[in-house]
Formats: structure tokens, sequence, C-alpha cells
């Protein structure tokens, strides 16, 4: 796979600049060379991430859920 500028990289994380050079700083995501990602490093992320907020807002539904209901 071909390495992905920061701009396909925000894409597929659903991030913008300010996120994924946060996400840089926390050591999440490395830069191959200077502004550019490994594709299946940025995937794996991605995953991750959906993850991540697939189990955040599930815990969301059940805090707040009864609540609005």
């Amino acid at each position: 796979m071909a390495p992905l500028t920061n701009a396909q990289t925000c894409a597929r994380l659903g991030v913008d600049t300010w996120g994924l050079a946060t996400l840089v700083r926390r050591g999440e995501i490395d830069r191959d060379c200077e502004e550019m990602f490994d594709a299946q490093a940025v995937d794996a992320l991605a995953a991750m991430l959906t993850s991540r907020r697939r189990d955040a807002l599930k815990t969301l539904g059940q805090l707040d859920g009864p609540h609005l209901g």
C-alpha cells in the first residue's frame, strides 16, 4: 500500500488536523516520513477508534437512556 498524506489519514481516521496531531503526539500513530503515514497502521488505528467510539456511545446510552425515555 502507498503511504497516506495527512488529508487521507484524517479522512480514514475521522479526525481533523488537530486530532491527527494529537494522535501523533500521544504516540498512537507514527509518521513514515514527514507528512506521510503507513496505510496499514492507519487502518488498524481507524478500526480501534471506531471500536472505542462504539463502546463510548453504548456506555453513554446505558447511562443517559433511562433518563431520556
